[in-house]
């Protein structure tokens, strides 16, 4: 073999053990080979978005209440912080359906979403059957995705959900309860 390509590989060799030395120390620190270094990957914990219980929000997405004075628009839906002109006009109601739309603050930038009050519950194990726990709970069971162990479920009334997120998240069965927020912003193509 050629002994300029023999250095050639015995040089790669060592970039590749040095390369994959590093990456191991950054799984297992403990192997001392990359002292000093934290994981690449953390986890923070979200506080919870804010659900202003006084806001009204409908989707208009053919833009029919664009004549209201003091509606704000955000995406394809209409809301008010406070009562007003939304929540007076039964036509406006109508419009909604029979799910409830609510306001959220994101905890990150103060911005608005929207939440139908469903929650996305994550549990322990696969052994926990999730209709059964929305029937405990008393809520409507909307989606069961298996893989991640997580059950979607909602509300009939935003009156004490704030309180039936920490009651779930207190469940022994469950690894964490997330509010299922719309990002109005986001956009069907």
């Amino acid at each position: 073999m050629n002994e300029r390509l023999k250095y050639v590989l015995i040089a790669v060799n060592v970039s590749l053990i040095g390369c994959c030395s590093s990456a191991l120390a950054l799984d297992y620190p403990s192997a001392g080979v990359v002292p000093n270094r934290t994981p690449l990957v953390t986890r923070e914990v979200q506080p919870d978005p804010d659900i202003l219980m006084n806001s009204t929000v409908i989707r208009d997405e053919s833009d029919v209440l664009d004549a209201l004075v003091g509606v704000s628009k955000l995406g394809d839906y209409r809301y008010e912080v406070a009562p007003g002109q939304l929540q007076a006009m039964p036509s406006a109601q109508s419009m909604s359906g029979s799910i409830q739309l609510k306001l959220v603050t994101n905890p990150r930038d103060g911005s608005y979403d929207i939440t139908d009050g469903t929650l996305l519950v994550q549990f322990n194990n696969d052994a926990t059957d999730p209709a059964a726990f929305a029937e405990e709970y008393g809520l409507e069971k909307l989606f069961y995705f298996p893989n991640m162990k997580t059950v979607s479920v909602r509300s009939q009334h935003f009156q004490g959900l704030e309180q039936l997120i920490i009651t779930l998240r207190a469940d022994a069965r469950v690894n964490s309860v997330t509010l299922d927020v719309i990002d109005p912003k986001i956009m069907p193509e």
